[in-house]
């Protein structure tokens, strides 16, 4: 076993129970995508999600059933790892689509109709809108 691996396995493991946390932080309320903070909030719970996902697959399910028990081949992990990304890097996406759109829900009413979500990466006032969408989340949490 290769100190590799071990690097790879604990940080996997950290990165695991921390991205649990932020789950649960962030776990999407009822009537989410009403608002852009809903919206917002539930893309992060996505994208954590996702790298999760990802990380308790193969960095630490990965490790134990191949180098610790060697119970699965490197060929077995894969053949199913490369199917599951295909899932997991697509949440990522959605989670990313989710972000601009709760960007674009948080301009002002004729600003909106003049930017697509896709476009909000360029929009020139980018920190305000996040300032605003900070704002929304702090408010739900308090009430």
């Amino acid at each position: 076993m290769m100190i590799g691996d071990w690097v790879s396995f604990l940080s996997g493991a950290f990165l695991l129970v921390m991205g649990c946390l932020v789950m649960m932080a962030y776990r999407p309320r009822r009537g989410w995508w009403k608002s852009a903070h809903g919206t917002l909030g539930a893309a992060i719970f996505l994208g954590f999600l996702a790298a999760v996902t990802n990380t308790a697959y193969w960095q630490v399910f990965g490790q134990l059933a191949v180098e610790f028990f060697g119970f699965m081949s490197v060929v077995q992990l894969r053949g199913f790892g490369d199917w599951m990304d295909l899932v997991v890097k697509g949440g990522a996406g959605v989670a990313g689509v989710m972000h601009l759109r709760a960007l674009r829900m948080q301009l002002p009413e004729d600003e909106r109709a003049q930017w697509r979500g896709v476009e909000m990466p360029w929009y020139p006032a980018r920190r305000w809108c996040l300032v605003k969408l900070c704002a929304g989340l702090k408010k739900e949490r308090d009430q």
